[in-house]
């Protein structure tokens, strides 16, 4: 069984690197497309000051304005795919911030049980991040939502959000995988359930507490 699994780790682990190396590609490629619109932009407001020069180019480019429409929509959208473009690939790679001022100084079976809970509470939460990004993605293609001041629908810029936020969700999985085989590895097998259950737990408290708290405002009221 623990063959079987370090094969699907590892088999699992490249499959999600390609991914997670496609979205960081993605999310480079929109940091240099973000400095055109800006460049541009401030390019047309320096030349609007001179103005022999401008005459001479709006008397070329009849529709041409000292600054360009959407600048901010556009800086923003592009803002979003370079967020969640290269959130797989922080992860994936450990480039994300760590505090482990404590973590360290606990032994092995401790350390395999905390990365556990962390990595099952990351997959639940990354499960549903995705799930209601995808869900407003798809509420913005039935109404068709624009921003402000661009002719450009953003269903597909919240729908490349949900891709960015799936592959870290995969990410956290391969996590789970790579710990569950260091647990096993470690002749951890009770122990494993614990740290799952809890971060379950953990996720169902708020609507526990929340149900509780409704109970008791209705019971107050009457």
């Amino acid at each position: 069984m623990l063959g079987a699994l370090e094969s699907l780790e590892r088999l699992f682990s490249r499959f999600v690197g390609v991914l997670a190396k496609a979205g960081f590609i993605i999310s480079s490629l929109a940091v240099l497309a973000m400095m055109i619109p800006t460049v541009v932009d401030v390019l047309l407001r320096a030349m609007s000051t001179w103005d022999w020069l401008w005459f001479k180019l709006t008397d070329i480019f009849e529709d041409l304005q000292p600054s360009i429409d959407g600048v901010i929509d556009i800086e923003g959208i592009l803002m979003l795919v370079v967020v969640f473009g290269g959130l797989g690939w922080a992860k994936y790679s450990g480039g994300h911030i760590r505090v482990d001022l404590l973590f360290d100084f606990f032994p092995p079976r401790v350390k395999t049980v905390l990365l556990l809970f962390h990595s099952t509470l990351m997959s639940i939460f990354m499960a549903l991040m995705t799930y209601y990004i995808a869900l407003g993605s798809m509420g913005r293609l039935e109404n068709f939502v624009l921003p402000d001041q661009l002719l450009w629908p953003l269903w597909p810029v919240y729908l490349a959000a949900a891709v960015g936020s799936g592959i870290l969700l995969l990410c956290t999985i391969r996590m789970f995988l790579e710990n569950l085989v260091k647990a096993l590895e470690q002749k951890m097998h009770i122990q494993i359930l614990i740290p799952v259950i809890a971060a379950f737990a953990f996720c169902y408290l708020p609507f526990l507490l929340h149900d509780a708290g409704m109970a008791d405002k209705k019971a107050f009221l009457g």
